[in-house]
């Protein structure tokens, strides 16, 4: 994971204990961050990749099941994605953040900062092959994705050309407007989702 992200491993803490422990600090300079507080109403919502195939893989696993080979993959070999969010800073994103705790619950908190409304329709986020819940791709965490405000300009063209880059899917889900919170859809009905993950 360092090698593919560019990092380098300087050392690490030496303890004697009963349990393994894996304590990482990343340090690093950003000379252009995109924030989660800079999305604006006018703005679209467009995800990364699928969604959905580390949640249903966990579930696999629970109940005794053999996970869809691609849901495991995704579970046990996560790849971040650098490349892709620097390719969406240059073409004008205005916030972003990874959806490692659930897609509905990191656009809560990019809604929070920029203090502005999202609205998500749930039929238009891809899942992974295997995943039947749509509540999967929308609660299931553990992903590297990254969901991204894009400008009102930045429309399927952009897309196109992102999935000529990386050969990976750029998705519209939604858009930003005025107010306050995350808004979520499925066919036009507002639909009540469980809690996201959180930390505490």
């Amino acid at each position: 994971s360092a090698a593919y992200a560019g990092a380098v491993v300087w050392g690490g803490d030496l303890v004697q204990c009963d349990a393994v422990v894996v304590d990482v600090m990343v340090a690093g300079r950003v000379e252009r961050p995109v924030l989660r507080s800079g999305a604006r109403p006018g703005d679209g919502l467009w995800v990364t990749g699928r969604l959905g195939g580390p949640h249903e893989a966990v579930a696999a696993w629970l109940a005794g099941r053999n996970p869809h080979p691609e849901a495991r993959e995704r579970y046990v070999r996560p790849l971040p994605r650098i490349q892709e969010a620097l390719w969406l800073r240059d073409h004008g994103a205005t916030a972003l953040i990874d959806v490692s705790d659930g897609l509905t619950g990191d656009a809560g908190h990019l809604a929070a900062a920029s203090g502005a409304a999202l609205a998500i329709a749930a039929e238009l986020v891809p899942r992974h092959r295997g995943v039947e819940r749509w509540e999967s791709a929308l609660t299931g965490g553990e992903e590297c994705e990254l969901l991204a405000a894009m400008p009102p300009e930045f429309e399927e063209t952009g897309a196109l050309a992102f999935a000529e880059r990386f050969g990976l899917l750029l998705t519209r889900i939604g858009g930003v407007g005025p107010g306050a919170g995350l808004r979520v859809t499925r066919g036009g009905r507002p639909v009540e989702l469980p809690d996201a993950f959180s930390h505490f």
